[in-house]
């Protein structure tokens, strides 16, 4: 008898994870735990995209090309700022709040000491750019200004790390998906009332302030006090000291994920951004799969890496095969019907990035490669090697993208992009010994994943 989706799915997980290493999990009440944490916060993520690519797409089509371009430009350029100005310090808050959380009041003080003076930074940094690049009264100019001013409020998500670190992250999701779902409506609400792209930026910092008074107020009703927090110095430079590689880490990807949305909206302007942008988002709607899934496999490959390195080896041989699986059955069908796709979701005047479309979806592969890649990156510790490889993807894509768009416009982003992406997870992989063989790990991935196919549906 043939096998239905479900009962492929688990033949699938029991193929990747051994009975003795679920056995292990289930006997583990501090994994039930960090597993419980992790679906909360996959169950915000897929709220965010689900409703965030409906309301998202509605927001587009009434906007136009040309308006959605500018909003988008706004917002990549306040990423890309952010980046650097949260200062990579996600990672080493949650460490130090879960290893010593009597120091919860000095770690969180000096963090939120380091992130305020991050994002004010941030801000004039932004607005500067602002101000250089875009004409006095322009929307443009106001759109960047009011996005940029999200950064001040981002010291309050020092608060989730709190969460994050005593694994209660139920709170916080609570909270900002509430906040996120009533933004979105007020999005919808400008849409029907025929508002500006203004009105729109003045959304998005009210999502922002509304995430921060949420976070405040469930601190404060979990019986914690701001006034015991104490900024630290010496401590503010030990967190900074740390996070730096995160940092630099960070902006590299940022750069390589980004910089062909700001070099388009400067050089080109904002109807081609829209149209990229556009496209964009139909792809990126599909992101949370390969990442779901990587994410859920971790902690059971990373028990059978240490204990079995063979047979973790065939495990990421069967996720690579997976990810390849993925990937074409998404890109295919959307890169056939990217003109009807484009078209019922955006209308006639996004007609033009269908030819983006069937390109871009199959960026995608590297997408879920990257992600699965990182199992092996994070197992073996291989982390500034993992930087080096973002700096260099990124120093690349900036230096093909000014090569590549003014000849073959938003065509020449996307290969600039992928082709960095390319170096990054398969150049690096081959030209660095020590991770070849997670080189042809991929490879042999890629070249056999019908066999995961076949062994799915028998």
């Amino acid at each position: 008898m043939a096998k239905g989706p479900g009962q492929a799915l688990r033949a699938l997980l029991r193929k990747l994870m051994p009975q003795a290493v679920l056995g292990r999990l289930r006997s583990r009440p501090r994994l039930r735990k960090v597993a419980g944490n992790t679906a909360w916060l996959y169950t915000d993520q897929l709220l965010r995209m689900g409703l965030g690519f409906l309301v998202g797409t509605y927001v587009a089509r009434y906007l136009g090309p040309d308006q959605y371009g500018l909003y988008n430009f706004a917002i990549a350029t306040v990423a890309v700022v952010s980046s650097v100005t949260s200062l990579g310090l996600d990672t080493i808050v949650v460490k130090r709040l879960s290893q010593q959380p009597e120091q919860a009041g000095a770690v969180l003080g000096s963090g939120f000491l380091l992130r305020l003076v991050g994002g004010a930074a941030g801000f004039v940094v932004a607005v500067g750019f602002a101000l250089a690049t875009r004409p006095a009264g322009s929307p443009d100019r106001a759109v960047m200004i009011i996005i940029a001013s999200t950064m001040l409020f981002q010291a309050f998500d020092i608060i989730d790390l709190w969460f994050q670190s005593r694994l209660e992250s139920k709170f916080t999701v609570a909270v900002k998906a509430s906040a996120y779902v009533a933004v979105s409506l007020v999005r919808v609400a400008l849409v029907l009332g025929r508002a500006s792209v203004v009105a729109f930026a003045w959304v998005g910092l009210l999502e922002v302030l509304a995430g921060a008074l949420g976070l405040l107020w469930i601190y404060t009703r979990q019986g914690q006090r701001l006034w015991a927090w104490a900024a630290e110095l010496k401590l503010a430079a030990q967190l900074l000291a740390e996070s730096w590689p995160l940092m630099i880490n960070g902006f590299a990807i940022y750069i390589q994920a980004r910089i062909d949305q700001l070099l388009l909206g400067q050089m080109l302007g904002n109807h081609e951004l829209g149209l990229y942008s556009a496209a964009v988002r139909v792809s990126e709607v599909f992101n949370f799969v390969p990442v779901a899934l990587t994410t859920s496999l971790f902690p059971a490959l990373a028990i059978t890496w240490t204990q079995d390195p063979a047979l973790a080896k065939k495990r990421l041989v069967d996720l690579y095969r997976l990810m390849t699986w993925i990937t074409v059955a998404i890109a295919l069908p959307i890169s056939l019907f990217a003109r009807p796709v484009l078209w019922l979701l955006y209308g006639a005047r996004f007609s033009g990035a269908e030819g983006i479309l069937a390109l871009f979806v199959w960026s995608r592969f590297f997408t879920a490669f990257g992600v699965a890649r990182g199992i092996v990156i994070a197992a073996e510790g291989r982390f500034r090697y993992s930087m080096a490889g973002a700096l260099v993807g990124s120093a690349l894509n900036v230096g093909l993208n000014l090569l590549l768009i003014p000849r073959y416009g938003a065509m020449g982003s996307v290969v600039a992009m992928m082709a960095s992406f390319a170096l990054t997870i398969f150049g690096m992989d081959l030209l660095y010994k020590p991770m070849r063989p997670n080189l042809k790990a991929m490879l042999q991935g890629i070249f056999t994943f019908t066999r995961l196919a076949k062994a799915l549906w028998q």
